[in-house]
């Protein structure tokens, strides 16, 4: 109720969940990626995921500003069709993401003395990058990978507290 008196947005359901975005030069463009799991059960059904209310002021034109957003997803058993329909540049950008977590939680792990769990997070992330590679192509994640190997063989040298610290400041 609090939201919806505040920006003064009616939410038709019950749940709201707001992601707040930092202000940006005029004319630059940010991207917002949201993975969602649907559970479809009919091959060809469509179902209404999700609405967006994006407001915002445009400060060109010193006004606020509403727009309107749905996601619908269509239910498939075709796997080829959903490899077609993926946007390959908007999984590189989740998976970059999805690293960049993960290196957070890894070097966490290093900091606790696991060693294990933080190879293990940095596993992952190659085969998250590596995924989104086969959609976008290899050469747009080469360097990711490349970096991410790097990562885990440094990972293997830092033994003592000091390396351990530094590797945690070239890791983040």
């Amino acid at each position: 109720e609090w939201y919806q008196r505040y920006y003064d947005i009616a939410y038709p359901t019950e749940k709201c969940d707001m992601i707040a975005l930092p202000d940006f030069a005029a004319g630059t463009s940010e991207r917002v990626v949201l993975q969602l799991s649907v559970d479809g059960t009919t091959n060809g059904q469509t179902l209404d995921v999700s609405q967006l209310t994006l407001a915002y002021t445009d400060l060109l034109a010193s006004q606020p500003v509403t727009t309107n957003a749905f996601v619908r997803a269509s239910v498939t058993s075709d796997t080829t069709l959903v490899q077609q329909k993926q946007d390959g540049e908007a999984l590189v950008f989740a998976a970059r993401a999805q690293a960049g977590a993960n290196t957070q939680a890894a070097v966490d792990a290093l900091r606790r003395g696991d060693r294990a769990e933080a190879k293990q997070l940095f596993e992952a992330n190659k085969r998250i990058i590596g995924g989104s590679g086969s959609v976008q192509g290899a050469p747009s994640v080469a360097k990711d990978l490349a970096e991410q190997e790097q990562l885990i063989n440094d990972l293997e040298a830092a033994q003592d507290e000091g390396s351990i610290n530094a590797y945690s400041k070239q890791a983040r």
